[in-house]
């Protein structure tokens, strides 16, 4: 009731935020992906984020750069 379909995460739906997320990194946007992949969720994008995200991404079938770009933030949420 007054959910959308659209999701099973906590929040409907996240936009991607419009640019790419990597390494260096901070903020609220970091958190969110940090909360997705299951690390300590400091809201800095550093190593084991990158990990984090490069599993992730060979996991899924995306391209493995370990960048948060559009194909892996709409593929997180």
């Amino acid at each position: 009731m007054g959910t959308t379909a659209n999701s099973g995460q906590q929040t409907t739906s996240v936009r991607y935020p419009g640019s790419y997320i990597r390494t260096g990194s901070r903020g609220e946007n970091v958190r969110r992906i940090q909360r997705a992949l299951g690390v300590t969720a400091d809201g800095i994008f550093g190593p084991n984020t990158r990990q984090a995200v490069i599993n992730f991404q060979r996991n899924n079938g995306l391209g493995v750069d370990g960048i948060v770009g559009p194909e892996t933030w709409n593929r997180l949420f």
